[in-house]
């Protein structure tokens, strides 16, 4: 009786290596330049890219040194690294909620939504302000970009008690400062 060759088909994983600048700007490695025109701007694929996104595990295959984070997608590993945190705020805009109040919403990726809560604000000890992701499976906190601190109006005061503090729609709000990491 003859035996029949067993094929056994070798699924080879495919990796790609990511960059995000300070901006929020998604880029593959080895673009060059890095700016808005060399960027990946489709809102669906940065969607599902931020959605994904989450630090590195201990599982020895995941790991590459310098990149911290990883974006799998189906049998693709996506190793990410940024330029401090890898989910920044780019936009602030305005939804109807509950009882017709409007909210505030920080965007993200491509048209990724966190509410945003002033209050909720913190400042790491290079002078990042943090938000929390309450939305976000895998990541803690997402940065907000300069020019939308800028553009919301975000000037940090000294307050009596030491702290930092801003004024947002009329209201005064104390920043905490932490030694945080952005997962």
């Amino acid at each position: 009786m003859k035996k029949s060759a067993q094929t056994t088909l070798q699924f080879q994983r495919r990796e790609w290596f990511y960059y995000i600048d300070h901006k929020g700007l998604l880029f593959l490695e080895e673009t060059e330049p890095k700016n808005y025109t060399s960027c990946l701007k489709d809102d669906k694929f940065l969607n599902f890219f931020f959605s994904n996104l989450r630090p590195v595990t201990e599982t020895k295959e995941e790991q590459i040194e310098g990149y911290p984070y990883l974006s799998p997608c189906w049998g693709e590993l996506n190793y990410v690294k940024s330029f401090k945190c890898p989910i920044i705020f780019k936009h602030l805009t305005t939804e109807q909620g509950n009882s017709n109040l409007e909210k505030d919403i920080l965007i993200y990726g491509g048209a990724l939504k966190q509410e945003f809560h002033p209050d909720l604000l913190i400042q790491d000890e290079e002078g990042l302000l943090l938000h929390p992701l309450t939305e976000h499976k895998y990541m803690k906190y997402g940065a907000l970009d300069m020019s939308l601190c800028q553009k919301i109006g975000v000037t940090l005061e000294n307050d009596p008690n030491g702290c930092e503090s801003f004024i947002w729609r009329d209201q005064k709000h104390l920043i905490r400062q932490c030694k945080i990491d952005c997962y």
